[in-house]
C-alpha cells in the first residue's frame, strides 16, 4: 500500500490538468493542492476534479511553510527560468522528513543525444532549462535535498515523438493532436 495515505499532504507545483493529484486523491485519499499559472487550467481542475489549485508561480503564492509531506514537480522545472529558487521554495514547504519528486526531460538520455535538434523535448520557447541526471542531482543538493534516486524512463515515447519531429511533424505546445 505504500506510504501515501489519507494523512499525506501533497503539493503539485505546475499541476497542469491535475491528473497526478486526481490519482493520489482517488487511489490514496491524499490531501491534495496544486499550483498552475494558467487560469483556465486552474478553473478546470477546481471544477471537474474538486481539487484546490492556486493560480500563480510558487514564489507568488502564500503557502504554509513545513506543511507538506510530498512536493511534486512533474514536467515543470524545465519551464522555470529560476529552478534553483523553485526548488528552495519547495523545500521550505516540506515538513521535516518530507519528499520532493521531480520529473524533467533528460537531455543526456539516448533520444536527446540521437535526435539533437530534433529531440521533441527541445520545445523552445516553452522549455527554458535542460537537465541531466547529474545537473538535476546538483540542483537538488544545492537546494538542501538529499537525493535518494534518479531514474531514466519514457525513452520509447521520446523516441517516437522525436522521430515524428525529425520527419517534419513538429511538436508545439499548442498542438492538440499530441495530447491524444
Amino acid at each position: 500500500t505504500g506510504r501515501l495515505g489519507a494523512q499525506t499532504r501533497v503539493l503539485d507545483v505546475g499541476c497542469g490538468r491535475g491528473e497526478l493529484l486526481s490519482l493520489l486523491k482517488r487511489e490514496r485519499q491524499c490531501q491534495c493542492t496544486g499550483t498552475d499559472i494558467n487560469p483556465d487550467v486552474v478553473n478546470l481542475v477546481r471544477s471537474q476534479l474538486g481539487i484546490e489549485v492556486l493560480q500563480g508561480q510558487l514564489d507568488e503564492l502564500t503557502l504554509p511553510v513545513a506543511d507538506y509531506d510530498l512536493v511534486t514537480m512533474t514536467e515543470y522545472l524545465e519551464h522555470e527560468p529560476r529552478p534553483a529558487l523553485m526548488l528552495e521554495l519547495a523545500r521550505q514547504r516540506l515538513k521535516p522528513g518530507g519528499f520532493v519528486a521531480v520529473e524533467v526531460p533528460d537531455i543526456t538520455g539516448p533520444p536527446g543525444r540521437w535526435f539533437r535538434a530534433n529531440w521533441w523535448q527541445i520545445d523552445a520557447p516553452r522549455h527554458l532549462m535542460f537537465f541531466s541526471p547529474s545537473t538535476l542531482t546538483k540542483s537538488l543538493e544545492d537546494a538542501g535535498f538529499e537525493v535518494l534516486r534518479v531514474e531514466r524512463y519514457g525513452m520509447l515515447t521520446s523516441m517516437g515523438y522525436s522521430l515524428l519531429q525529425a520527419m517534419g511533424l513538429h511538436y508545439f505546445g499548442s498542438n492538440k493532436l499530441m495530447y491524444l
